[in-house]
């Protein structure tokens, strides 16, 4: 999210939003894998249920140019 809308609340609504549109197009689990570093997002999909799963994964990011962990997070629906 573009960092003048960040602290307004909008991507915790919409990511509510897109849990509870999952819920009802009949999904049972949502995975999403994310960056140890975008606290923003651990702490949004978090107050939302999900939890940390032990897997994680190294990925290069190229447009920055460098290695970053990424978590697996999973919610049952």
């Amino acid at each position: 999210m573009l960092s003048r809308y960040q602290g307004r609340g909008l991507g915790t609504l919409l990511f509510k939003l897109l849990v509870e549109y999952a819920r009802g197009c009949g999904f049972k689990n949502f995975v999403g894998w994310i960056s140890e570093n975008n606290i923003g997002s651990i702490k949004n999909v978090e107050r939302n249920g999900f939890v940390r799963t032990k897997e994680s994964r190294i990925v290069h990011l190229a447009a920055f140019n460098r290695d970053d962990v990424f978590y697996k997070y999973l919610c049952k629906l």
